[in-house]
């Protein structure tokens, strides 16, 4: 088989991988990735039957009974506006983030192991927001423009090789190691018609691993874990006031701990072409407490680190899917996440909210390749803050997820 279009299809998925802004949710932590798990988004670990089992649960990898090669293109559309105590209206700008992913697997030593290695995006914030309300340019209104970040973007491309394996004939587990680049970058304006820039980076790493039991032919209960993940980031800040005469070059470092994941599913097979499932999940936001901000020479009015004091969170869902044609598939799924932030600590920075999320998904396959589509309708709880602050308003959202997957089965 001549597989040159596949491998081009490869290539170009990690170049899009490495130049793709991040999206924002469920804290900084981004959304599901490619149509098949999007489509069931709240039930998404027992049944998972691709290669993307490499990050969502590796030990279903060995269902896969030949080599797979899964690219997914996952658009989001995210706006957020801030609307002040006095009612002028901040609104971001650039709301189209893109999201791939990609992901190969292969049996080996006669099927009794399958590696597989996954490149994914699973934690980023993208908000640049526009000179408009608490960001104008305007006395009577521009209560952020001088002391928020008006851009602020982190990035992570995490490389995930995996080994998975049969426990025994009911029990399978699928090892991973987690290698995740990040960049971390703000842009803030200074009075009076100056900006400071910084922007750095780091690597951290970690592991992961997935438990499947087959409890009976039609139901599974599957276990995932990832280890929390540090990354140290050092780069450059510079700060240009053209009024004041000031232009400081110097460094910069900061620190995010990425959480421990915990996530339970249990999955039902109703009939020959029903399935359902019900997952859990843990997610430890509780060690981002703060945000270090340090610059390589002291700055009056910049602070060393930013208090964040996250709490731990969950999020709890059923999806399922039908096949209700040959070699047609549809699915669904809903999803509650509680967001981590506290209304003492949330900000433009990182705006979030409580969240529904609706989605559903179609695709077509044969014993060659898949194609599918997904989309997902995520609603935020209109958050209203009134702690005495710059920050006090109203934080309303508008996002929709879309996915597109083409699976190559060789």
């Amino acid at each position: 088989m001549n597989n040159k279009p596949l491998e081009l299809t490869l290539v170009v998925a990690m170049i899009a991988i490495v130049n793709s802004p991040n999206s924002l949710a469920e804290g900084f932590r981004n959304p599901t990735s490619g149509a098949i798990n999007l489509g069931r988004s709240g039930g998404r670990i027992a049944h998972v039957d691709n290669a993307s089992a490499i990050t969502q649960n590796p030990a279903n990898l060995m269902d896969l009974k030949q080599p797979e090669v899964t690219v997914s293109f996952n658009p989001v559309y995210i706006s957020v506006e801030h609307q002040n105590a006095s009612g002028a209206t901040a609104e971001t700008e650039n709301a189209w983030k893109f999201l791939p992913a990609a992901y190969a697997s292969m049996p080996i030593l006669d099927d009794k192991y399958v590696i597989g290695l996954g490149i994914t995006s699973p934690y980023g914030l993208s908000n640049e927001w526009k000179n408009t309300g608490g960001f104008a340019d305007t006395a009577n209104q521009g209560s952020l423009r001088y002391t928020t970040p008006h851009f602020s973007e982190l990035q992570t491309i995490l490389v995930n090789p995996t080994l998975a394996f049969d426990v025994s004939e009911k029990v399978s587990m699928g090892l991973g190691l987690d290698i995740q680049w990040s960049q971390l970058t703000f842009k803030q304006h200074v009075f009076p018609n100056g900006r400071f820039v910084a922007e750095s980076d780091g690597i951290g790493a970690g592991a992961n691993l997935g438990i499947t039991w087959k409890i009976t032919d039609r139901h599974r209960l599957a276990f995932t874990a990832r280890s929390p993940i540090t990354v140290d980031y050092d780069g450059d800040f510079n700060m240009n006031v053209p009024a004041a005469g000031l232009n400081v070059n110097t460094s910069f470092s900061s620190e995010i701990e990425f959480p421990t994941q915990l996530h339970l599913g249990y999955g039902i097979e109703l009939t020959d072409t029903i399935r359902l499932e019900a997952d859990v999940e843990f997610l430890e936001f509780s060690n981002f407490d703060t945000l270090p901000t340090e610059t390589g020479v002291p700055l009056p009015g910049l602070p060393t680190s930013l208090n964040q004091d996250w709490h731990d969170t969950y999020t709890i869902g059923m999806g399922g899917d039908w096949k209700f044609a040959e070699n047609w598939i549809m699915r669904a799924s809903y999803q509650f996440f509680e967001s981590p932030v506290p209304n003492a600590t949330l900000s433009p920075t990182i705006p979030d909210s409580n969240q529904n999320v609706l989605t559903a998904g179609i695709g077509y396959g044969n014993d060659e390749f898949s194609i599918d589509l997904g989309y997902g309708l995520v609603i935020y709880d209109e958050r209203t803050i009134n702690q005495g602050g710059i920050y006090d308003g109203t934080f309303d959202f508008a996002v929709h997820l879309f996915s597109l997957t083409y699976t190559r089965k060789i």
